[in-house]
């Protein structure tokens, strides 16, 4: 009898503790499920009611620049007493210092006529045989220049102007040829007393020899 009790007791402690372990078996299943539960509201990214503020900036339309034969030619302006030079073409501009720096010319829809130069937009704007250009708030203005170029004929002369701007007229200089008597500049067959057109010249001196037979 004393063995019999001493077995009930044995099965009770083995039931208890298997009937202990599988609920603590379900309860840490539970708690792993519970953990894999997703956080909606961690993963899904909140959606924005506002509308943006900022404009996208313009895109500038270019054109080709075509110029008027009009507004061709050499201009000039006088800096630190010396003549600074540009040269206009129809969809070109030289600036000539020494070499000659070439830029492209460009119109947008303003009808600005412009070119480039190290992020630097320059714009022209034309006038009575003039041009002005403006850039970062600073503007020059430009006169129509024209150029006088002379042959001397193997005379000599000091004193004599090699340019004249738009409306100028100035007085031709008088050369010396040892004691050959001066006669006159001329361009071909044509005297030339004075400048007063707006034009380029090409002069050539022309002498008369105190000696018969030259």
């Amino acid at each position: 009898m004393k063995k019999i009790f001493i077995v009930f007791i044995f099965l009770s402690l083995i039931c208890l503790f298997g009937c202990k372990k599988q609920n603590n078996n379900q309860t840490n299943k539970e708690a792993t499920i519970v953990t894999k539960t997703p956080d909606k509201t961690a993963t899904e990214p909140a959606v924005s009611t506002k509308t943006s503020t900022i404009n996208p900036e313009p895109i500038e339309e270019i054109f080709p620049c075509e110029l008027e034969e009009k507004y061709r030619g050499n201009y000039g302006l006088i800096y630190n007493n010396e003549l600074t030079t540009i040269a206009i073409k129809e969809s070109s501009i030289d600036f000539i210092h020494g070499d000659v720096i070439t830029y492209e010319l460009k119109t947008n829809k303003d009808n600005e006529i412009f070119f480039m130069n190290d992020n630097t937009k320059y714009v022209l704007k034309f006038g009575n045989n003039t041009v002005n250009i403006t850039a970062n708030g600073e503007s020059h203005e430009y006169k129509k220049v024209f150029f006088i170029e002379y042959d001397f004929n193997g005379g000599t002369c000091t004193d004599y102007q090699e340019y004249f701007f738009f409306g100028e007229f100035i007085t031709l200089p008088i050369p010396t040829n040892g004691d050959n008597e001066f006669l006159g500049w001329y361009e071909g067959e044509t005297k030339i007393e004075a400048i007063n057109e707006n034009r380029d010249y090409s002069l050539k001196a022309s002498y008369e020899s105190w000696l018969p037979w030259i």
